[in-house]
């Protein structure tokens, strides 16, 4: 009487295929989850930063012209409507770890890397803000009057940067760090939407930020 079976050596060469195959599939999965609960957190970032923005025109007459002086004040005028953990004016490192991180753009490169602006969402050179769900904002005005052309209307007061995990990685334009323009009516505007000056224009260097455009690319969805 003959029996049937799998021989030890079938055996492990099914094993084999099956990491294999594993090893291939369970990293992009995992990324795959990691992007959706990114884009999910943008979301309802977002909605706080909108209806933030809607409180602060309100109680400034409509209009954030001269409503703040500089980075700080800029900051403050969002504060009060927030819930929050913690707060640092410029300088103070307190809020994240001392050093800034490089943020890179979607596509690995990275396109301020002197620093500035670009140096990183936990620089001391800016205000910020860490909210009670673990999102970190920092404020960067443009313009006191709010006369700036980043925006197509001609009326952008700053910048508000969002990474919606903190300081932790990945760091990455496009994926967990984001970025707003703030209108003189206390529009929240993502980077890469039509009133966006960059994105409607034909300058070339917009083309490289391949990771700030996601910012509305994602809302819009």
């Amino acid at each position: 009487m003959s029996r049937k079976g799998f021989t030890l050596a079938e055996i492990l060469i099914t094993l084999t295929v099956i990491g294999v195959v594993a090893a291939l599939t369970i990293p992009t999965l995992l990324q795959n989850t990691n992007q959706a609960e990114f884009k999910a957190a943008l979301k309802k970032d977002y909605g706080i930063l909108a209806q933030v923005g809607i409180q602060v025109a309100n109680d400034n007459g409509g209009n954030l012209s001269d409503a703040f002086t500089n980075s700080n004040s800029f900051q403050n005028l969002f504060l009060t409507y927030f819930n929050y953990i913690k707060a640092c004016n410029v300088g103070d490192s307190s809020c994240v770890n001392p050093t800034p991180d490089i943020w890179k753009e979607i596509d690995g490169k990275t396109p301020y890397p002197s620093g500035g602006a670009a140096a990183g969402i936990n620089n001391p050179a800016y205000p910020r803000v860490v909210l009670n769900n673990g999102a970190l904002l920092q404020f960067l005005p443009m313009s006191t009057s709010c006369v700036s052309n980043r925006l197509t209307t001609n009326d952008a007061c700053g910048y508000i940067e969002l990474d919606v995990n903190g300081i932790l990685p990945p760091n990455i334009t496009g994926k967990d760090h984001y970025s707003f323009l703030v209108s003189k009516t206390g529009e929240i505007i993502p980077m890469g939407a039509d009133k966006d000056a960059l994105a409607s224009s034909s300058w070339s260097y917009f083309s490289q930020l391949t990771g700030y455009s996601k910012t509305a690319e994602y809302l819009y969805q």
